[in-house]
């Protein structure tokens, strides 16, 4: 699954390079950030993820 655009990343760190690596650590942070606000909204008792659960 991918959560992230690729080109977007390479567009918002020019003029610097963007190794592999670098998006699968983007990847892995967004899907924690996922996580965690899903555990919020649940526990909010709401099945709508919400700006204040990021």
């Amino acid at each position: 699954m991918t959560l992230v655009n690729h080109s977007g990343i390479k567009e918002a760190a020019e003029p610097f390079r963007v190794s592999a690596h670098f998006y699968e650590a983007v990847e892995q942070r967004v899907l924690g950030i996922m996580i965690e606000a899903k555990r919020r909204a649940e526990a909010n008792g709401r099945t709508t993820l919400m700006p204040h659960d990021v």
